[in-house]
């Protein structure tokens, strides 16, 4: 059992993660807008340079952040959470945008809390 100060404290923790986990996935789609309309050309030959060089993240963290932005959209229209990590949207990468819409409603059929491994599992059938 919790002590009144400690419920407190972790409702201020969980609200910290929460908004780190929102703020994620937004910066994801942000990036997906600055490389495509090339809004990184103010500052950087290269969107790559600019990723590294602005943010501090290696070309492939880069470039997983995007396909997480360009997922998160195409998802969008589907009732429910989208993926809230970008290791949770990883299996659908590789797959048509279809088909990972209709992954991604069977993983919610399935559970409302979705980890990688079930999205791996629900992709893989």
């Amino acid at each position: 059992m919790l002590s009144k100060s400690e419920r407190v404290k972790l409702i201020q923790l969980e609200d910290v993660l929460s908004t780190a986990q929102r703020w994620q996935s937004e910066a994801a789609k942000a990036l997906v807008e600055i490389r495509d309309r090339k809004l990184y050309r103010a500052t950087h030959g290269t969107f790559e340079r600019y990723g590294q060089e602005r943010w501090g993240y290696e070309r492939s963290y880069l470039y997983s952040l995007c396909q997480w932005g360009e997922t998160l959209a195409n998802l969008s229209a589907i009732p429910g959470a989208p993926p809230k990590r970008e290791s949770h949207a990883r299996p659908l990468y590789s797959l048509a945008p279809e088909d990972q819409r209709s992954v991604w409603k069977a993983v919610l059929r399935k559970t409302s809390e979705p980890t990688a491994r079930d999205v791996e599992r629900v992709a893989r059938d």
